[in-house]
């Protein structure tokens, strides 16, 4: 941030954590969204969006969940994923997408 503005080109050079930190910083930009920011547009390798619904339905349905699984438990289970956890979501979130009905 720069005098209280969110700077974009900044956002590439930093890690993971600090480019969260600012995006959401900003009012009305909230976890999910700035990872999805990394995900989409920065093409970060290793950010799980926890809090997504897909991916914890996804999560649900593949380790036969009786409920979803909470953001904080996406992340524990995410562990076993790094550094792969962009590709591992995307794979969920096709998972649900293409599941009959």
């Amino acid at each position: 941030m720069r005098d209280g503005q969110l700077v974009l080109d900044e956002l590439p050079e930093l890690g993971d954590d600090e480019a969260i930190a600012r995006l959401t910083a900003v009012p009305g930009i909230g976890a999910w969204s700035a990872q999805l920011f990394l995900i989409f547009s920065l093409g970060r390798a290793d950010v799980i969006a926890a809090g997504d619904l897909g991916i914890r339905r996804a999560i649900m349905v593949a380790d036969g969940l009786p409920e979803l699984p909470t953001p904080a438990q996406v992340d524990v289970r995410a562990q076993a994923w790094k550094p792969y956890r962009t590709l591992a979501g995307m794979l969920l979130w096709r998972s649900v997408s293409t599941a009959p009905a």
